[in-house]
């Protein structure tokens, strides 16, 4: 038994995954493990669908077993975002292989760019171009380019690269044993524009999700395997997609507008002061869009603006945030998954949640973790085409294909 692990959004689970996941298999690898987002995204935006619908394309598409991210870690910078995903892999006591995509496909260079990042001499170059008003990245990879020349600022330039030398140096600081293994990224693959490898025709997911937002379900037929697209035309039939953070832009301003000062600053990634620029900016903004570009300046881009908005509707505070997961949350396994789930009653070393009533036997940070993800699944239920009541995090059955 060889387990490769993945962190992902699928987001939805589209052709570039099944790629991502053939080119593990052909590494020996025998079982794949998927720690996937929630319902909350790493760049401040809510799941086109629902965890249990990606979750089951995820498993008809080359995936075992999908374990969800927390969402106190999924709406994260991609540090903690990295740190939350390994630390569940490598708590499964079983993994053998972390995978990732990258614009870099170099170990080794990724590895580079990594120790440069956490190096002693480039924290004061860092500061330097943060006072500037640069974003941490840019700040980042201007330093680490004047410290450790042009390829390793460029490594830390690609979005892609960025999570990957994350995800190293989560690995660094744990001292696993886990391998990593890198699968090329093209960087129109992530853009607008259509890409190609391999002979086979690429969408990015946020084309894909554009798509979708507006109907156009045949416009991305070429890009998802059929299965994924089924799923998600079974969902829009119920009239639970596409989900669009927009719907929730009044209760997003009203709950704003209710928030003190004081309140604003206890929100994660809120310093220097940006509390009071949030406070004025939700005084004058009649929406979502106003206000984020009211916020927005060059040193806080939007992803982070918009992370930090969604922090503040689902209730997400700095000085609550646990420093790591309590819990392996299940969402669904086929017969493959099923054999990992039975090493890892051994081998794990967090509690297993399988079912929601599992929640009642964790420890109390356990707990409240998972009660965090109930709220944040009670809110998300509002941005349904067809509105849905709360306690789905109780009443939603684990995907099984068995």
């Amino acid at each position: 038994m060889k387990i490769s692990g993945i962190i992902a959004e699928y987001n939805p689970f589209h052709a570039g995954h099944a790629y991502q996941i053939a080119e593990i298999r052909k590494q020996g690898v025998t079982h794949v493990a998927a720690v996937m987002s929630g319902h909350f995204m790493q760049r401040g935006d809510i799941a086109v669908c629902s965890k249990w619908s990606r979750a089951k394309a995820a498993l008809l598409n080359g995936v075992d077993l999908v374990i969800e991210l927390p969402v106190t870690f999924s709406l994260a910078p991609a540090k903690r975002f990295a740190c939350g995903g390994v630390y569940i892999l490598d708590a499964m006591g079983c993994i053998d292989q972390i995978s990732f995509s990258a614009e870099t496909p170099k170990i080794s260079l990724l590895k580079s760019a990594c120790e440069a990042a956490e190096s002693e001499e480039i924290s004061m170059r860092l500061r330097e171009y943060l006072a500037e008003g640069m974003t941490f990245a840019a700040a980042r990879s201007r330093a680490a380019g004047d410290l450790f020349g042009t390829e390793i600022s460029e490594v830390l330039q690609m979005p892609n690269n960025i999570l990957a030398v994350e995800y190293l140096s989560a690995l660094k600081r744990l001292n696993s044993h886990i391998l990593p293994f890198c699968v090329r990224r093209t960087a129109e693959h992530d853009g607008e524009s259509e890409s190609s490898l391999n002979g086979r025709q690429y969408l990015s997911a946020s084309k894909i999700r554009e798509y979708l937002k507006h109907g156009r379900m045949d416009d991305v037929r070429a890009y998802m395997p059929k299965s994924a697209l089924d799923c998600l035309l079974e969902e829009n039939r119920l009239g639970w997609m596409p989900c669009d953070i927009n719907t929730l832009e009044t209760v997003l301003l009203a709950n704003l507008r209710a928030m003190s000062r004081e309140e604003i600053a206890r929100l994660p990634d809120v310093g220097e002061g940006l509390e009071n620029r949030i406070y004025a900016a939700v005084r004058q903004a009649i929406s979502m869009e106003q206000l984020q570009q009211l916020i927005k300046t060059k040193r806080y881009p939007l992803a982070r603006i918009r992370r930090i908005l969604l922090c503040a509707l689902i209730g997400i505070k700095s000085d609550e945030l646990a420093d790591a997961p309590a819990y392996i949350r299940v969402l669904g396994f086929n017969t493959k998954g099923c054999e990992i789930l039975r090493v890892m009653r051994e081998s794990a070393r967090l509690p297993i949640v399988m079912k929601a009533a599992d929640a009642g036997n964790l420890s109390d940070k356990a707990k409240n973790q998972f009660a965090a993800e109930a709220l944040a699944t009670d809110i998300y239920a509002l941005s349904f085409p067809e509105k849905r009541p709360c306690g789905l995090e109780m009443t939603e059955n684990i995907i099984r294909f068995i």
